[in-house]
């Protein structure tokens, strides 16, 4: 009640001080043009309801996840220009709600992790390599980006506090799959479709909105789509398996079909693959959710034969045989090769590496094409980080697994399934960075790490949530 006081009074002293900006804004259209003006104020109060209240910003960045840029072409990456997405603004309005709500509230207490000592060493070696990496600029920009991915880690730690919040949030990633799923759809009908019959010709060309044959809907990448709708199939895989109401699994069953489908829109063959392991995983671990895997096995090969009477045939079967033969890619040699410039450069350094931000400047004068990094995160700790970085980050991988494992064996149920989908999440994405290009600056990982651990302390503080109660329900895993 008295924090409550405390953010009227808070209003109400900044009130004035909002008029004047709304009533500044409106005069500026006497120099700017009227469509930006409406948007600066209609931007004005929403900004301000959302730092007042920061969970409702992050689950819209959240949602806003996939999009990168939205023109009337699709989602762009500008050459030179920033990298900046649209959540990356909502989150960034999350943690100055969050610095608000701290600094007006004395009882506010900061929440950490299991994983917080892992990540202080990992953080402060990344720091550290400041000093012998190639390109100064280049190593801050890139130490800059990692840090934003921590601080959405623990700005999800500090919103997703009780329960209530855990299962809206887990709810939020699977409409954020959903409404991304739609969009891949209708990029599937409108363009991919039609352009399939060139994509034999086009090795699977990477294609945005408006473009050719994978779809990315609004996404960077056909790749980073995946990659989400793959967080948010987990997560509905889960939610689907602890849901006691018909028609709830009903709604879980076609959103994970539409899901399902855009992902094999996307043409993402890493994508593919370790959903397809991680799932087996889940099969493994949580019984309840067997007859789904079942189910959804059937209902591929069943679209699979309808597919198989398209022209879009051609465009699978190539996918498909990259992953049963990657040594007949086109890709295959070129990534490699990048892998083998990525070791020549541990070689070079093998304590410290080369430095932070430093693989791409120095990729092609160790004979390799120009990337951000090898396609494998492994790699890359130890050409950027040497034995040391790359043991630090094992070390963090191992006390993730150890803190998931004894909250695991701890919790009964309904929690111990929703943490081994969020083990499976996790999972997936070090699978997918063994053969993708990763530099722990993805926010999506980055955010449901955040969501692991606040659910580990969630269900560890609660009691209630390990009674008799739940024993019940503990034959499902």
């Amino acid at each position: 009640m008295q924090n409550a006081l405390k953010l009227k009074e808070f209003v109400q002293h900044y009130l004035i001080i909002f008029l004047f900006l709304e009533l500044a804004l409106g005069l500026s259209a006497i120099v700017l043009p009227i469509n930006i003006v409406l948007i600066l104020l209609l931007g004005l109060p929403a900004i301000l309801i959302l730092l007042l209240r920061p969970f409702y910003a992050y689950i819209l960045g959240v949602i806003l996840l996939p999009v990168w840029d939205i023109t009337w072409t699709g989602a762009q990456q500008i050459p030179e220009a920033v990298d900046f997405r649209f959540a990356d603004i909502l989150f960034i309005v999350g943690v100055l709600g969050l610095m608000l709500k701290v600094a007006l509230d004395k009882d506010f207490q900061f929440a950490g992790s299991n994983i917080d000592f892992p990540l202080l060493l990992l953080f402060t070696w990344m720091a550290v390599s400041l000093s012998w990496t190639f390109d100064l600029s280049a190593g801050i920009i890139d130490f800059i980006k990692k840090i934003y991915g921590l601080i959405l880690f623990y700005l999800t730690v500090n919103l997703v506090r009780n329960k209530r919040n855990l299962d809206i949030v887990l709810k939020v990633w699977i409409l954020t799959g959903i409404i991304w799923s739609i969009a891949a759809i209708i990029e599937l009908v409108s363009m991919g479709l039609p352009q399939a019959v060139g994509l034999i010709e086009k090795h699977g060309i990477i294609s945005h909105w408006g473009e050719r044959v994978r779809s990315s809907a609004f996404a960077e990448t056909p790749n980073k789509l995946g990659t989400i709708l793959s967080f948010s199939l987990l997560i509905a895989f889960a939610q689907y398996a602890i849901s006691q109401k018909r028609w709830s699994k009903i709604i879980l069953f076609v959103a994970i079909l539409v899901m399902l489908l855009a992902l094999i829109s996307t043409m993402s063959r890493t994508t593919w693959a370790a959903f397809f392991l991680i799932s087996i995983l889940l099969f493994i671990w949580v019984k309840n959710i067997r007859k789904l895997t079942v189910a959804f096995g059937i209902v591929s090969i069943l679209i699979f034969f309808v597919v198989l009477t398209t022209d879009y045939r051609e465009v699978l079967f190539q996918r498909v045989a990259g992953i049963i033969s990657p040594v007949q890619t086109p890709d295959f040699i070129p990534r490699l090769n990048v892998y083998i410039v990525g070791l020549r450069m541990f070689q070079d350094r093998p304590l410290n590496g080369v430095g932070i931000g430093s693989f791409h400047l120095l990729a092609l004068s160790y004979g390799s094409i120009e990337l951000d990094a090898p396609h494998n995160i492994f790699i890359y700790m130890l050409s950027e980080f040497g034995i040391i970085g790359f043991g630090l980050f094992l070390f963090l991988i191992i006390r993730f697994i150890v803190s998931m494992r004894e909250n695991i064996k701890k919790t009964l149920g309904n929690v111990k399934i929703i943490l081994y989908s969020l083990s499976a999440a996790m999972a997936f994405y070090i699978i997918q960075s063994m053969i993708i290009s990763a530099r722990l600056r993805e926010t999506s990982m980055w955010a449901l790490l955040g969501l692991a651990m606040a659910a580990i302390r969630i269900f560890g503080s609660d009691p209630l949530l390990n009674s008799e109660q739940s024993r019940s329900k503990a034959d499902g895993t």
